[in-house]
């Protein structure tokens, strides 16, 4: 049975070793780019991903904002962006106490259950430990409960010199991160064109 890389030869549509070379070596790693092209797609350099570029600038800007903007800019700022978080937490908390309260009330329907027979005792307790098993993982969240408290505290506790210094250090290591993670795509690119390039002269 022909592979996806033969059924070209047995159809007519790949008639040289070349054109069955290039085919081929869509399946290493040099060519990962490439993996949800169509296979007729000719073969086309590797180039870095914009995420880090683009994440690089943002931090940049946000140094430079840090550094740069009034107290009050600062204080207006954080506050916007503490209001928005303590929206989505209230939400999320509330959406959890709503959804054990459902669970729950299954849960006790479940325990409730008469099973018909002895072989329908096995989906009771399968229910059962599914729902318990749920309520157990998605039934409260602390996590959200201790944000928020923070996130209120950070509210009525402002202070322009600590938030400057947050975001200068937040923005410093996204800097350094995603400077890092830059290079290394590049070489990553720079190996895989090379290694392409190597290879399709081979088969010249």
């Amino acid at each position: 049975m022909p592979t996806g890389y033969t059924y070209g030869i047995i159809d007519g549509s790949v008639n040289t070793f070349k054109e069955f070379a290039t085919k081929c070596m869509r399946n290493f790693g040099a060519l990962i780019h490439m993996r949800d092209d169509p296979s007729k797609e000719p073969y086309r350099k590797r180039t870095p991903s914009n995420y880090h570029l683009n994440a690089l600038k943002k931090a940049q800007t946000d140094l430079k904002n840090a550094q740069t903007r009034t107290d009050d800019k600062l204080i207006s700022s954080e506050k916007i962006l503490l209001r928005d978080e303590i929206k989505r937490l209230r939400k999320r908390i509330e959406e959890t106490k709503m959804a054990r309260i459902k669970l729950e009330a299954i849960l006790e329907q479940a325990n409730e259950y008469k099973a018909p027979t002895d072989d329908h005792k096995g989906i009771k307790k399968f229910m059962i430990e599914q729902l318990t098993s749920t309520i157990e993982q998605d039934g409260s969240c602390p996590y959200s409960v201790k944000a928020l408290a923070t996130a209120e505290e950070q509210m009525k506790n402002l202070n322009p010199a600590v938030i400057r210094a947050e975001k200068i250090e937040d923005a410093t290591k996204d800097i350094q991160y995603h400077t890092k993670e830059l290079a290394s795509d590049v070489d990553r690119c720079t190996n895989s064109n090379e290694w392409a390039n190597t290879f399709l002269k081979s088969i010249e």
